[in-house]
């Protein structure tokens, strides 16, 4: 008699168990009312710092984004090249910070409809030899390269003189 017992008790709470676990999973998720943003603050006027206040022309689309979908903009600082890993381990929502759609990078996120185009330059000591970018490739030409990492300046110049130079 204990036995049927036992089984009764253990079978009831196999139900509820499996009943709490159902009603959770289609319960959904509770919707954040923030929008979190990744971003490397060290590009003016796209993002930078004014004392330790984030701003720039992206932070504010972010902002009006945000906004619209009735959500509070948090921003979170960090070096350049972790923007991309957190937004693919989706610890934030969105990552902010003059990012090139490189092929590469089109692999691992997706990416908005372009709304600006960079340009590259090259800064040099008053009166260096290099006067423009074909002074880099010349014959015998051995200069090392300084770029933010994970950057394009970083794809670009990695790809024409190679990791050693740059």
């Amino acid at each position: 008699m204990k036995m049927k017992k036992l089984v009764k008790i253990l079978s009831l709470c196999l139900v509820l168990t499996m009943a709490l676990t159902l009603f959770t999973a289609c319960g959904g998720k509770e919707e954040k009312n923030t929008l979190v943003m990744a971003t490397s603050p060290d590009f003016p006027p796209f993002e930078y710092l004014e004392g330790s206040e984030v701003v720039g022309i992206e932070v504010d689309i972010m902002k009006k984004i945000a906004e619209k979908m009735g959500k509070e903009l948090v921003i979170e600082q960090m070096d350049f090249d972790s923007v991309i890993p957190g937004v693919q381990a989706g610890k934030f929502d969105v990552g902010v910070s003059g990012i090139t759609a490189t092929e590469e990078r089109k692999q691992n996120v997706d990416f908005t409809a372009t709304y600006a185009t960079g340009v590259q330059a090259i800064i040099v000591k008053e009166n260096s030899p290099i006067t423009c970018v074909d002074d880099l490739y010349a014959e015998g030409a051995s200069y090392k390269i300084g770029v933010q990492e994970s950057t394009t300046g970083d794809i670009y110049c990695s790809d024409d003189f190679g990791t050693e130079n740059v």
